[in-house]
Order: structure tokens, then C-alpha cells, then sequence
């Protein structure tokens, strides 16, 4: 009876409270979601801009240290052959699209330059009669030297290079580091200039600017920063606020970065903007990035939906808040009146649930220690056996008999070594490929010792998994791969380095490859598996209803072993 007096009132002030306290964390959240909304757009547009920031950071100082290695060789030099230059210059530009054009220019105003017009490369020289040390050789040898080399010959551009900004602003600065630029009006279309001053090596000579000219376009485009191509776009506007280079842009997003840019055009402020751009509510934020000799602005701008659907369950449990208040105390008290009987029904469920779990946990235990006694007995069966072999080998005098039987040995090591590695697997109903091919290519290396020090081994197999009888199979094949790698793809002490991977390639297809870049294998060799003792890796990809196939490396040294195979889903 007190229990009944009790519980009424209790469970009745009870419930009052909770929602009085729902009640106002209700109206505390509909007061902070406008704050919130706001700190999560800023954190969004402070990461997307420190993201690209950082990648914009990487590309400028991969070119800025193409120009400090190429001034480090021009510097060795008061005057250099063309040819020897021209073949510095034309792969760097092949290899660094967006460099457009290579000048080198004295205090003179004589010029050698080399532009790329496609699809002709163009040799610019402007030549002065001030100075007796000439910073190149002669106008008409270079024609020639030009012509030789399928180069377009333009001799004295009206252009002085003197007048440049570029070169204007390799003499200011003072750190003796690259410096970047750009011609006023240029700068819109993503060309800029990255200059650097070089001093003669003896007194009396004229010094020299080696710049470079880039396009920003090709520079950027393939640098941006991952974002959403519909809600956000990240931007670089110049100092008088003009758009130089879009890192990431769409249709959706272009009328969002239009319209922050000139919002930012208008501001010119560090804080967050909001605003509406025809029916789309955005977040903006801009803020100055340095180069070295030119300030340019960053800038980031992100639809509101974005913010939105991060913000989605919050949302939802502000609407959503007063229905469950009406509802709780309904909810409640049923759930009060059924506590009793749905306990009771609990309780025995529990208890018959956890006879169940023992019952399978010892079952999982003692088909799991069946597994591991089986491939116990079967790697200990196959070491006596390889020790039998080993002792008959030794009574057969040296000789291709021999050599074949040592052979046949190996590859009963190999499958003692696979039993081996799966006995030490915790789950043996579905094994890691990472694991065991990572473990057996190691154990491979020990084996070829101290040979094999030299030659490093990656593993990659995507975190794909199989059941033990095709993981069985692979590792015999990977085994016998790899111990064709480490006997014959590295005579020399320089070693290498051996590459395994797994990829699906759709269903339950897969692919095994191993590639090394060794010295390679001859075409004849590669056609006949036999010839390369690989008769098992053959049988093993038939059995796994696969084909095996080796063939040269395309564009690098080597060779690549494929076995394509079909395996079973794991066991559950």
C-alpha cells in the first residue's frame, strides 16, 4: 500500500518537472541556435580556407624551388651555351604546364627568353650593344642553334625587360628569395611572375634576373581544395578586390562567389559576411594571403542548406520539442504500468538469451580450436615431410635431379609457412588478407637473407577479407611469387622493391598482383609460365577459377606477376 500511496505523486511531480526542464531548454535552444549557426559556418569557412591555404602554400613553393635550383645552376655561370639551357629549360616546362615562359635578363636590358605558344615553342632575344660582356652569344648563332632545335626565332621584342615589374622587384627585395609579381591588368587573366636576382661571380660582370611567368589557372586548377561543388567555392581576388583564380567553382556555386565578391568589394572587412544572393542564403569570409612581394586575399563562401544539414537534428528537435512534451507524460505512464510485467518477461529473456550465447560461444571455441589443430597438424605434417625430402636430397649427388628436388622442398616449406601464419590468425572464418601477406612477405625476406635486406616489400589489399580455404591458396601463390622475385629479379647488390596488391574488380573477381622493378624477365619467358618455374601459380589461379599472367612493366622496369581469381564470401 505505500508503495501505491508513494508512486502516484511521485511519478506525477515527477513527470511535471521534466517537462518544465524540456520546456526550457526548448526556449534556451531556440535562443542559441542563431549563435550556433553562425560558429559553425565560421569553423567550416576558417577550415576550407586553412586547407587552401595550405595547398596554395605547396604549389607556390614547388615552383619557387624550381627557380632556386635553376638559379643555382645559372649562377656557376657569367655566360652559358644555349643548347646546355634550353635543355634545363624545355623540361621543366613540359613537366610544369603552367610555367608559360622563362626569362633571363641583365641590368643591360639584353634578354633571352623561351616561350611556349602552342603548339610552338618561341626563342626571344633582345639584344643591347651597351655592354662588351655579352650575357649571350651572338644573335645569329642563336638563329641557327634555334632553327636546329625547332624553335621559333623572334630577335629584339619591343618589350625592355627592364621596365617589368618582375624585375623591378628581384632588385628590391633584399632576402635573396624568390619573389612573386604581377603586371598591373594582367593579373585577371592568372598571369603572374616569380623573379629572382643573380650576382655576378666576379666583379665587372653585369648581374642578371631569372623569372618566371605562370599561369595561375594551370597552377591552381588541380590544387583546390576538396569542397562541395554546388555550395561552396573558394576564391582569390588581388588587392583591388578582383577575382584572379577560382580553386573550385560550378554553376551552382558561381552566382554565390559573384555575389561575395563584390559584397567583400564594397566591406573589405576580416569578419564573416551574411547575406542572400536571389534565393540563396550564403555565409562569406575573406582574408589576406602573403607572397613573398605581392598581398593577394583568400576567400571561402558557403550556401546556408550546407549549414543546414549539419545543423538538420537540431532543427528537428527544436520543432519537435513540444509534441514530445505533450506526449511524455502519456508515454510515461503507460510505461509505468507495463515496468512490472515487461520485467518479468526480461528477466527470462535474458536468461535464456545468455544460455544461448554460452551455448554458441563454446561452440565458436571448439570448432575455432578444431581449425587451429588442423592446421597445426597439417603444417607439422608438412614439416616432416620437407625434413624427409631434405634428407633424401642430401644422398642425390648435385645435379638438375637435385636442384628439382630442393625445389619440390621449398615449395613444401612455403605451404608449411602459409599453414603456419594462418595457425596465429585470431579469426580463422575470415582472414585479413593484409595480415597474412604482409607476414609471409616478411617471412619470405628472412628466408633470403642477407640478400633480401636490400629490397624493401610493400602490402595492399584494400582490407579485403577471405575464408581460409582461397587464403590458403593465395598465400601459396603469393609464397612462390615472391621467392621468384628475391631469386632472380635482383642480382645486383642495389636491391629494389617488391609491390603487393589486391583489388575487387566487380562480383566476387579479384585481382593478385606483384610487381617488382627488378632487372626483368625476356618476352619469351614471360609467354611460358613453365620456363619460369611458376607451373603452381598456374594450377592454384585454375583451382581458384583464374588465369595467371606475367608480363613487363608499362613505363617502368621490371616485371608484373596477375592472377585474377574468384573467392568465396567469408564465413559468418
Amino acid at each position: 500500500m505505500k508503495e501505491g500511496r508513494f508512486t502516484g505523486p511521485l511519478l506525477f511531480w515527477g513527470i511535471v518537472t521534466l517537462m518544465s526542464v524540456a520546456m526550457l531548454l526548448l526556449v534556451w535552444g531556440v535562443r542559441t541556435s542563431q549563435r550556433h549557426e553562425e560558429e559553425v559556418a565560421r569553423r567550416a569557412l576558417e577550415g576550407m580556407l586553412n586547407v587552401a591555404v595550405a595547398r596554395i602554400d605547396g604549389v607556390a613553393a614547388g615552383y619557387a624551388n624550381d627557380l632556386r635550383r635553376e638559379a643555382a645552376f645559372l649562377r656557376q655561370f657569367d655566360s652559358i651555351p644555349l643548347r646546355t639551357m634550353l635543355e634545363r629549360w624545355i623540361p621543366l616546362m613540359t613537366t610544369r604546364w603552367a610555367i608559360t615562359e622563362i626569362h633571363q635578363s641583365n641590368m643591360y636590358g639584353e634578354e633571352l627568353s623561351l616561350q611556349r605558344d602552342e603548339p610552338l615553342w618561341s626563342l626571344r632575344v633582345r639584344d643591347t650593344t651597351i655592354s662588351r660582356e655579352r650575357l649571350i652569344i651572338r644573335p645569329r648563332s642563336l638563329a641557327e642553334e634555334a632553327g636546329r632545335m625547332g624553335l621559333r626565332w623572334v630577335e629584339d621584342p619591343p618589350i625592355d625587360p627592364r621596365e617589368a615589374i618582375w624585375f623591378s622587384q628581384a632588385l628590391e627585395d633584399r632576402s635573396g628569395e624568390p619573389v612573386w609579381s604581377s603586371e598591373p591588368g594582367t593579373a585577371a587573366h592568372g598571369d603572374h611572375h616569380l623573379s629572382l636576382l643573380l650576382r655576378p661571380r666576379e666583379g665587372g660582370k653585369p648581374f642578371r634576373v631569372l623569372a618566371f611567368t605562370i599561369d595561375a589557372r594551370l597552377a591552381l586548377s588541380a590544387e583546390g581544395p576538396g569542397v562541395d561543388p554546388y555550395y561552396t567555392a573558394v576564391f582569390l581576388l588581388d588587392s583591388d578586390g578582383r577575382d584572379l583564380q577560382a580553386l573550385e567553382d560550378s554553376s551552382g556555386a558561381t552566382d554565390l562567389r559573384k555575389a561575395a565578391i563584390a559584397q567583400w568589394q564594397e566591406r573589405k572587412g576580416r569578419s564573416m559576411v551574411t547575406s542572400v544572393a536571389g534565393e540563396r542564403r550564403y555565409h562569406a569570409l575573406v582574408m589576406p594571403y602573403a607572397l613573398n612581394g605581392e598581398v593577394i586575399h583568400l576567400g571561402a563562401v558557403m550556401d546556408d542548406e550546407l549549414i543546414g544539414k549539419e545543423l538538420r537534428a537540431e532543427r528537428i528537435a527544436l520543432t519537435t520539442g513540444g509534441i514530445v512534451l505533450v506526449l511524455l507524460g502519456a508515454m510515461l505512464l503507460w510505461a509505468y504500468i507495463r515496468r512490472r510485467r515487461e520485467s518479468r518477461l526480461l528477466r527470462l529473456q535474458r536468461k535464456h538469451t545468455m544460455a544461448r550465447e554460452r551455448e554458441l560461444a563454446k561452440a565458436l571455441g571448439e570448432r575455432d580450436m578444431l581449425d587451429r589443430e588442423v592446421h597445426h597438424r597439417v603444417k607439422n605434417n608438412l614439416q616432416v615431410v620437407s625434413s624427409l625430402l631434405n634428407l633424401q636430397a642430401q644422398r642425390i649427388p648435385d645435379g638438375a635431379a637435385r636442384t628439382e628436388f630442393i625445389r619440390g622442398k621449398r615449395r613444401i616449406d612455403a605451404i608449411a609457412l602459409v599453414h603456419h601464419k594462418l595457425y596465429g590468425m585470431p579469426d580463422l572464418r575470415s582472414i585479413k588478407l593484409q595480415d597474412l601477406f604482409q607476414q609471409l612477405a616478411d617471412a619470405i625476406a628472412g628466408l633470403h637473407e642477407p640478400a633480401s635486406r636490400s629490397v624493401s616489400h610493400a602490402v595492399d589489399t584494400a582490407g579485403i577479407v577471405s575464408d581460409p580455404d582461397t587464403a590458403i591458396e593465395l598465400g601459396i601463390i603469393l609464397c612462390e611469387l615472391l621467392d621468384n622475385c628475391h631469386q632472380h629479379a635482383f642480382p645486383f647488390a642495389t636491391g629494389g622493391h617488391i609491390d603487393i596488391e589486391v583489388r575487387p574488380m566487380g562480383g566476387d573477381l579479384f585481382r593478385l598482383e606483384v610487381r617488382d622493378n627488378g632487372k626483368g624477365l625476356d618476352a619469351n619467358d614471360l609467354r611460358d609460365p613453365s620456363k619460369l618455374g611458376l607451373e603452381i601459380v598456374d594450377a592454384l589461379a585454375g583451382q581458384l577459377d583464374g588465369n595467371f599472367a606475367a608480363r613487363p612493366r608499362v613505363n617502368a622496369p621490371g616485371t608484373m606477376f596477375e592472377v585474377r581469381f574468384h573467392k568465396r564470401p567469408p564465413q559468418g
